[in-house]
């Protein structure tokens, strides 16, 4: 029986490939889908690291000279810099705030993010540590909670960056290429580009944008004045009111003018970082449905299609299974060859896509944020799912050709 399917199968080639065509596209369709969503998704159980609620991010501002606001003789850095120290340390003292501090792209969802890689300046190794640059005041600890890996308080952490060291995170990326991130904790290091040696003081949880953001290492660079702050707008002000306390500071905040400027520095208006990170959630999310629901309508559109097809060609089969009825062939014996077909028609297909997709693996593997036995598997899942709806979409036409009577194979006679 299985050998005269595959001869059947076999013989009517030409109709049969563009069935195995359309599976091929349905499967792969399917898998992309899938694996795309599942890298999107996979990390959102995981923690983030720090604590978004209840910071605010500020925008700085200059007076230059000129200006009948400008206080000093000299338009110079230095000044518009301690004021920036003076104004950080007036809003720390406030009995509303946990903690105040500058920062060049350290707040999560910044457009002004940038990665970097450290190298030990001591010992020779050809693996290096990569992660999210987030240069800011010691007082960036305090501000976003970071907690320590090796058991150090806040204070402690804070004290690290005081001293100039720098502060690292724990590292998928670092452990699977076979390096203990602990290791780097007291040695010295410096920045892929070139501009300073540092000394790493400990080693903490990694930061990720969202629950959906990608896992990368944290590199903390230690801002102990601001330097260039005024070359352009990169770098923000930011800080932690204390739990039920916003209306009180902003309120503050908007008729303090002490908190708000210091000489020739002052502050914008704060923007909640819980609405910064909404946005992009939200673009994130907004994608995801996309995929859920074209997903369904290709889920939908294969099984309307198979039922067709399987159908039309059940039907001008009707005469070839009456015969086999007549030759001794069961009611079974039909229905596991109606459903046969389908089956081989679809290995053949998916033996096609496996040889499509696993020599560009590589290349899924750094798209789709994904592994080969996570690849392995959602084709699995796919495959699995096609087969499920070859078999709804071919049932009824397999009960039908069930109930063809013998007679029948005398009509065409």
């Amino acid at each position: 029986m299985k050998r005269n399917l595959l001869t059947q199968i076999r013989s009517e080639w030409r109709e049969n490939i563009w069935l195995v065509v359309e599976l091929l596209v349905v499967t792969a369709v399917i898998w992309l889908i899938g694996i795309l969503f599942y890298g999107k998704t996979k990390n959102y159980f995981k923690p983030i690291g720090y604590d978004y609620n209840n910071i605010y991010t500020v925008e700085l501002g200059k007076i230059v000279a000129g200006s009948r606001y400008y206080e000093g003789d000299i338009n110079d850095w230095e000044g518009w810099q301690t004021d920036l120290q003076e104004l950080i340390e007036r809003l720390n003292k406030n009995p509303h705030l946990e903690g105040a501090a500058y920062y060049e792209g350290a707040l999560p969802n910044s457009n002004l993010q940038g990665g970097t890689h450290i190298e030990k300046v001591d010992v020779e190794d050809s693996v290096t540590y990569l992660g999210r640059i987030r240069n800011g005041s010691p007082e960036l600890v305090r501000l976003m909670q970071l907690e320590s890996a090796t058991g150090k308080t806040t204070e402690q952490l804070e004290e690290i960056l005081r001293r100039g060291d720098m502060l690292i995170s724990e590292s998928e990326d670092y452990k699977a290429a076979g390096r203990n991130v602990m290791d780097l904790i007291g040695t010295r290091v410096y920045r892929g580009e070139g501009t300073g040696i540092y000394k790493v003081g400990d080693v903490i949880r990694g930061v990720r944008d969202n629950e959906y953001a990608d896992e990368w290492g944290t590199i903390v660079f230690p801002m102990l004045k601001p330097r260039g702050i005024f070359n352009s707008n990169s770098v923000q002000v930011a800080f932690r009111v204390r739990d039920g306390h916003d209306k009180e500071f902003l309120k503050e905040f908007e008729e303090n003018p002490e908190l708000r400027r210091q000489r020739n520095v002052y502050l914008l208006a704060p923007k909640a970082l819980t609405d910064i990170r909404e946005e992009d959630v939200r673009e994130t999310e907004t994608g995801l449905r996309m995929l859920g629901c074209l997903m369904f309508f290709l889920l939908v559109t294969m099984f309307l299609g198979l039922t067709g097809t399987f159908w039309f060609r059940i039907r001008q089969r009707v005469g070839e299974i009456a015969l086999r009825k007549v030759c001794g062939a069961t009611r079974a014996d039909i229905f596991r060859r109606v459903i046969g077909e389908g089956m081989i028609l679809l290995l053949i297909a998916a033996a096609l896509m496996s040889a499509i997709i696993w020599p560009m693996s590589d290349y899924f593997i750094n798209t789709f944020n994904c592994t080969r036995p996570e690849m392995l598997v959602f084709e699995a899942i796919a495959i699995a799912l096609v087969a499920l709806g070859i078999v709804v979409s071919l049932w009824y036409p397999a009960r039908n050709a069930m109930r063809v009577e013998p007679a029948y194979a005398l009509k065409s006679e």
